[in-house]
């Protein structure tokens, strides 16, 4: 997230937005650019050289009135009109808020089939996530295009505040091409947020790897390796990353999941796809005659969390705006009553108009401020619960 986004003021403003979409139920709707398939399949598990990688960017996403996303043709929205777009419209509420949604539930990406250009060999690329940098994860057109144009591909969205949510128009630049190869549009309820991985995460993986698929991920319970096999249904092109399961084929199809230290079990998937996504709760029981060795190696796999320190800075933010909403309370309080007294006052004519009209203003400011930073400690809750899971 970037660092100008790290604590500080939010607009009073944006309080209004949160709550407006609070008292509004969710609505759907859905346009798409349907993904290209056809790739070959294989099982090729093996460590492939840098050149052979893709780098996946995420952007910020920026706000619109209604009426010019509705207007705006997804095909023709080059990275430079991305830009000048981005640049008249500067970000909004949900700028970073959006793609960091899309970036906590983006991992593991699918790999994706590829060619040697020298022996004509398929085998399968392995697809990466690239941040801009150490501070700040996501890519602004503005001012990033080098970095956007050297990436494998890249994603970025627009967004307008409606009445009953957001309408959001996710776009897909491939390297060497001006011009977004995939789109998607979606509206929904500010309510589903959450689920907002659900509407564009399988497109999203689906447009890198070249091919229609849905996405199931598989909580176990398990902190080692997870085997997966298919057992029933289907064809041949189904592949795995993690506890991920991607599936090309629509129809019910059963797994057979494995663990060391664990019973096996079969879990059945019923994919309507394409682009379908669902979280499986299938818990594998641990076997009793267990190897204190491998327990001790999945325990330090467990204590190994690779968003502790993220966590802990999204920690200290909360802590900060905390502290500053509640420094701000005393003053606000002091100020609207210094107001109230001014105003008695000057409705008798016991005091000037000079004084009535800066109490007033001290007043809004203090009440402002105690706004902004309720939103601001909003958010970094939000943050903090998000990397806590």
């Amino acid at each position: 997230m970037r660092k100008s986004r790290r604590g500080g003021l939010r607009p009073a403003l944006m309080l209004a937005s949160i709550s407006l979409f609070l008292c509004t139920s969710p609505h759907l709707a859905a346009q798409e650019q349907p993904a290209p398939g056809g790739a070959t399949d294989s099982r090729d598990d093996g460590i492939v050289p840098a050149a052979y990688r893709r780098t996946l960017g995420l952007g910020l996403f920026f706000p619109l009135p209604g009426q010019e996303l509705e207007k705006l043709i997804p095909e023709n929205t080059s990275l430079d009109t991305l830009a000048a777009l981005a640049l008249e419209a500067g970000e909004g509420s949900m700028s970073a808020t959006l793609p960091g949604l899309l970036a906590s539930r983006l991992e593991p990406l699918a790999p994706y089939p590829g060619e040697n250009q020298g022996s004509g060999e398929s085998f399968w690329k392995r697809a990466e996530v690239a941040a801009k940098n150490k501070d700040e994860g996501f890519f602004d057109p503005r001012s990033d295009r080098e970095a956007i144009l050297a990436l494998g591909g890249f994603a970025a969205g627009l967004y307008a505040q409606t009445p009953k949510g957001l309408e959001i128009l996710l776009l897909y630049y491939e390297k060497g091409s001006p011009l977004p190869k995939f789109f998607h549009r979606h509206a929904l309820g500010i309510a589903e947020l959450e689920k907002l991985h659900e509407f564009f995460l399988p497109r999203l993986l689906s447009w890198v790897f070249g091919r229609s698929l849905s996405v199931y991920d598989i909580q176990t319970g398990v902190s080692g390796t997870l085997g997966v096999e298919r057992r029933a249904g289907g064809g041949s092109s189904f592949f795995h990353q993690g506890s991920r399961i991607f599936l090309t084929e629509t129809g019910p199809q059963v797994f057979s999941l494995s663990a060391d230290g664990y019973e096996g079990r079969d879990i059945e998937i019923d994919n309507p796809g394409p682009f379908a996504y669902r979280l499986i709760q299938a818990p594998l029981k641990r076997l009793v005659e267990s190897n204190p060795a491998l327990e001790f190696n999945e325990s330090t796999k467990v204590l190994e969390w690779e968003n502790e320190e993220a966590f802990r800075k999204a920690r200290g933010r909360f802590g900060a705006a905390l502290g500053r909403f509640l420094l701000s309370l005393p003053l606000s309080v002091v100020s609207v009553g210094t107001f109230i007294s001014a105003q008695e006052a000057y409705l008798r004519y016991a005091k000037p108009a000079s004084a009535y009209y800066g109490a007033g203003a001290f007043a809004g400011l203090s009440v402002g401020l105690s706004l902004g930073f309720t939103i601001d400690t909003i958010v970094a809750l939000v943050d903090l619960l998000r990397l806590s899971r």
